[in-house]
C-alpha cells in the first residue's frame, strides 16, 4: 500500500487535510470508490430484493415445484435445470413470457417469432441460458 493511499483513506476518514495537489487527488479517488462501493451494494440489494419477489411469484405459480411433482409422478431420476440458480429460472421465465406477450401481439407463434426476432433482448436473454433452444431454432429456420 502507497502513502497516497494511507493518505488518501486518511483524509476521507477527515483526519487528515489535503495540502498537495497529489493528496487531493487522491482524496478525491477516495470519495469516488466509497460512492461507486456504495452505490454498487444499494443496486446489489435492490436486484436481490427485486430476485426475492420474482422467486416467490414464481413459486406462488408453481414454478419449481410444479416440475418436480410432475417429474416424481413420471418417476424420472433427475431434474432438468436442477443445476441451474433460481435467478436463472426467473430469467427464463421472464423471457418466456414477454415473448410470448410479444408474439400474440403480431399473430404469430412463439417459435415462428423467436426465429425472426433473434436479436430481442428477451430472445438474446432466452438463448443465453437455453443453448439448446438456439440450436433448435437454428435448424427449424433451414427446414
Amino acid at each position: 500500500m502507497g502513502i497516497l493511499s494511507v493518505l488518501a483513506k486518511q483524509i476521507a476518514k477527515k483526519k487528515l487535510k489535503p495540502k498537495t495537489s497529489a493528496e487531493k487527488k487522491a482524496a478525491n479517488r477516495a470519495k469516488m470508490e466509497a460512492k461507486r462501493a456504495a452505490d454498487k451494494k444499494a443496486k446489489g440489494q435492490a436486484l436481490n430484493k427485486a430476485l426475492k419477489a420474482k422467486a416467490a411469484e414464481y413459486e406462488s405459480m408453481g414454478g419449481y415445484n410444479k416440475a418436480r411433482d410432475f417429474m416424481a409422478a413420471k418417476g424420472v431420476a433427475g431434474l432438468r435445470g436442477v443445476g441451474r440458480p433460481m435467478s436463472v429460472d426467473i430469467a427464463i421465465y421472464e423471457a418466456q413470457k414477454n415473448i410470448r406477450e410479444l408474439a400474440k401481439k403480431v399473430g404469430m407463434s412463439v417459435k415462428k417469432w423467436r426465429r425472426e426476432n433473434p436479436n430481442s433482448k428477451w430472445v438474446k436473454q432466452l438463448y443465453k441460458a437455453k443453448p439448446d433452444m438456439k440450436k433448435a431454432d437454428a435448424l427449424r429456420g433451414k427446414k
